[in-house]
């Protein structure tokens, strides 16, 4: 008898949000390499307790790191930083690629919304990632000039502030 289930980590398991972001950098390093980009990791200096989904929080920041990569046809920069403040944790990704316009900051979080259709975008990544968030007691907030950059912010409920 063959099975084929995956095994569930649990929404309810404690994980250190650094261990999951690094765990992230590491599963896009090859994506990054190969576009010539830079992605700077900032862990915090302390562990960074949150409860949750631990492969699910990293399908999240894996998606952020690629697009940040993927921001610029080459050569971008990136930096991923790990944080925490009023009881929230934080996960921030920045990087120098050409901006997004307020059209595309709109909509971004919809179902099937690409800004990448040369490169084959599905639209799912942004809107699977809120999902994921929201079901952790989380949200994402994007910042970007048209001029340049963008910034995704993720906050999540530190496990002491959830529990």
């Amino acid at each position: 008898e063959q099975r084929c289930a995956r095994t569930d980590p649990g929404r309810g398991a404690d994980h250190d949000l650094n261990q999951i972001v690094e765990s992230s950098w590491h599963a896009t390093a090859d994506h990054a390499r190969r576009r010539g980009a830079r992605v700077d990791l900032v862990l915090s200096p302390v562990p960074v307790e949150v409860r949750g989904n631990a492969i699910e929080l990293e399908q999240v920041v894996v998606n952020l790191i690629r697009n940040a990569v993927e921001s610029r046809s080459d050569g971008a920069t990136v930096e991923v930083r790990v944080g925490s403040a009023a009881g929230r944790a934080s996960v921030v990704v920045r990087d120098d690629g050409p901006g997004l316009c307020a059209e595309s900051r709109k909509r971004l979080f919809e179902p099937f919304y690409t800004t990448k259709l040369r490169e084959g975008g599905s639209g799912l990544g942004l809107s699977v990632a809120h999902g994921i968030l929201r079901t952790h007691g989380g949200e994402i907030e994007v910042d970007s000039d048209d001029g340049g950059g963008a910034t995704f912010r993720v906050f999540l409920p530190l496990r002491a502030a959830a529990g």
